[in-house]
């Protein structure tokens, strides 16, 4: 009644309340006392029975605005949503019924507008009857475009047999008799309906049409709504009740009146009236007598989406309550005055609750968010204060719901960067342990080599002597080639010990990696081992120097492939890889071969002092000892991987700045 005021601020809201409070008792005090003459009662009754017919339209026309709005808060319920999303079309008729029964819906159907499968409230099972079936072709083309229809129809019988066998009987109508008129229809089977219509929208688009509405026919609750809010409560004298009917077409479907001569159901409308109002589509305000008193009558055509007349609304008061008012004027004065106040307090209720009504909302959202639950929102549509306030609650759950998603967000890459830095520490840490442990090999290795190495010295002189005295036949002379023989390979080990504890001079310099790997390469492929052997060489082009000893690059790269070849049995593809990594500024020597790999047992532990596993007296286990001594000395890394399928060593070197 007052949506006009949705767009003012809410002080003009109570202001213009009260104002309407004090203008309507005003009017009705002002028109009750106007009642002493009889000519202006009679007058006066005719103007009221004006604004009655409009009270009576804009009644008629806020049920239908009610249908609308109903029909659009179906089609976006939950449990229509939840149903479509799960595709769960068994359930559609039950979650219509339920509903339709909450928004006091006669009759509601989806078509669902893939396959034209309709699921009915009335019906437990879905009908494969398609569009074409259905007889609401304009609404359902209106809510397939995303558009909301409503409007007043006629449905004929077997419509309403379609949407409930219920309604088709309740809209049966005996036709009253007309003396003489000749009419041979004795029974009305039509049904007039307020029917709207919406589309279902998904997160796909429109996933179908929703429909539904109440049948007029023999319905009280409207004419008795309509009666009630132009006339106010009845009286217990019927004879002199205030009526509101509904016609459908020119016969009386649904009306106000109990037991009233010529207000029954079936009845039609004086013969004046068929061609003013429902040819010329006119209002038309008459004084007739209806079941032998007279009334003040007023008709309203009534028409449908099409601008196509179907019905006609009408409003009657008897004027014999009027005529009353002239012996009991000052009576009727107080009463009616009583009935003013009991309106003017009825009124304030009315916009008062409508303006509490979003604050108990917002109220009720903000206890379930305090619980816990974001998932909530407040729908005010109102621009005035209230509607500020709720778009504003509104934009900061939002802000806390999308803070609460950040700070998790947060929680779980912090989470993820100190697990990384995690193992990189523990990474860090191995590597810290192996070279302090290869450091302490070294520096025992030193000692023990010091320790050895001139009493080596003198066994092999002393022996080398011997021998030379010994002649050809002598007994003496194997034993003493044995014992040269062996003191050399002590002399070795020796050597290699040293070189491992970093005691060999070394002369690091400018030195281009892809030379060395060449000649050394040049230097093995001769060699028996290598002649099965397959090498492919991938050299990056114009390498910086790196700041190394030349010939202890090359003792790392024989070493290496040396290993390779005894780990491929002298038959494979060696490969070896130079690229430059700008990122840390460092040269790598990839050297891949294709034998059976390395155990992951024995992996960790291949740069140890004398772990080998070849046989006796085919390796000191101090090779790769001293590679790994000569790169880090040079500032540089090694790292290894393995697999069955073969063993790749990747030699990291800094490039050199200078």
């Amino acid at each position: 009644m007052f949506s006009f005021l949705r767009d003012f601020s809410l002080r003009t809201k109570v202001t213009v309340s009260f104002v309407m409070i004090v203008i309507c008792g005003t009017a009705i005090s002002t028109f009750l006392g106007s009642k002493i003459i009889t000519r202006a009662m009679l007058n006066e009754a005719l103007k009221q029975i004006h604004r009655g017919l409009q009270a009576a339209d804009m009644v008629y026309d806020n049920r239908l605005e009610t249908i609308r709005k109903s029909i659009v808060s179906a089609a976006e319920t939950e449990q229509l949503a939840i149903a479509l999303r799960a595709n769960q079309r068994d359930s559609f008729p039950s979650v219509l019924a339920r509903v339709r029964d909450n928004n006091n819906l006669h009759f509601l159907t989806f078509i669902e507008s893939r396959d034209g499968t309709v699921a009915r409230a009335s019906r437990p099972q879905l009908e494969q009857a398609g569009k074409a079936a259905i007889p609401m072709a304009d609404y359902i083309n209106e809510a397939e475009s995303g558009r909301v229809l409503a409007g007043t129809e006629l449905f004929s019988r077997e419509a309403l047999l379609q949407e409930d066998p219920v309604l088709a009987e309740k809209a049966q109508i005996k036709l009253a008799p007309v003396p003489g008129a000749g009419r041979s229809q004795a029974l009305v089977d039509q049904g007039m309906v307020l029917v709207a219509s919406a589309p279902v929208r998904t997160d796909r688009g429109i996933a179908g049409v929703l429909y539904g509405g109440i049948l007029l026919n023999r319905n009280d609750d409207l004419v008795n709504q309509i009666n009630e809010f132009v006339f106010g409560a009845k009286e217990n004298d019927s004879s002199s009740t205030e009526t509101v009917s509904i016609f459908m077409g020119e016969v009386r479907i649904a009306t106000s009146a109990t037991g009233a001569s010529g207000h029954e159901l079936g009845t039609r409308v004086p013969s004046e009236i068929p061609d003013a109002v429902l040819a010329q589509g006119s209002r038309f305000f008459s004084r007739g007598n209806i079941g032998g008193s007279w009334h003040l009558t007023a008709y309203e055509p009534i028409r449908n989406h099409a601008n196509r007349i179907v019905g006609i609304l009408y409003v009657g008061v008897p004027e014999s309550p009027f005529l009353a008012v002239r012996t009991s004027m000052m009576v009727t004065f107080l009463l009616v005055a009583g009935a003013g106040v009991l309106v003017v307090l009825g009124i304030t209720f009315f916009i008062t609750r409508s303006m509490i009504l979003p604050l108990e909302e917002i109220a009720r959202a903000s206890n379930r968010i305090a619980a816990g639950d974001l998932d909530q929102s407040v729908s005010v549509s109102s621009r005035d204060e209230i509607g500020i306030l709720a778009n504003s609650f509104n934009k900061m759950l939002a802000s806390i719901k999308t803070m609460k998603l950040e700070l998790e967000e947060w929680g779980r890459t912090l989470e993820e960067k100190v697990n990384k830095r995690t193992e990189e520490l523990v990474a860090v840490q191995t590597q810290m342990a192996q070279s302090e442990k290869l450091a302490s090999i070294g520096r025992l290795a030193a000692g023990v080599a010091h320790e050895i190495n001139n009493p080596l010295g003198g066994i092999l002189t002393f022996s080398m002597l011997a021998l030379e005295d010994c002649d050809a036949d002598h007994p003496m002379k194997q034993s003493l080639e044995v014992i040269v023989k062996q003191t050399l390979r002590c002399r070795e080990t020796v050597k290699g010990l040293l070189d491992f504890a970093r005691q060999t001079n070394s002369a690091p310099s400018l030195t281009e990696v892809n030379s060395v790997i060449d000649k050394t390469l040049l230097l093995l492929e001769n060699q028996a081992s290598f002649q099965n052997i397959r090498t492919v060489r991938r050299f990056a082009p114009s390498l910086p120097p790196v700041l190394i000893d030349a010939g202890q690059l090359q003792q790392v790269v024989i070493n290496i492939f040396i290993n390779a070849a005894d780990a491929m049995e002298e038959s494979g593809v060696l490969t070896i890889e130079t690229s430059r990594v700008e990122k840390t500024s460092e040269i790598l020597i990839g050297i891949s071969d294709t034998g059976k790999g390395i155990p992951d047992d024995i992996l960790p532990l291949i740069f140890e002092p004398f772990f080998t596993t070849k046989k006796v007296g085919k390796g000191t286990g101090l090779g790769l000892s001293i590679v790994h001594g000569i790169v880090a000395r040079a500032g540089g890394k090694i790292e290894v991987a393995s697999s069955t399928k073969g063993t790749t060593f990747t030699i990291r070197l800094p490039i050199s700045q200078s």
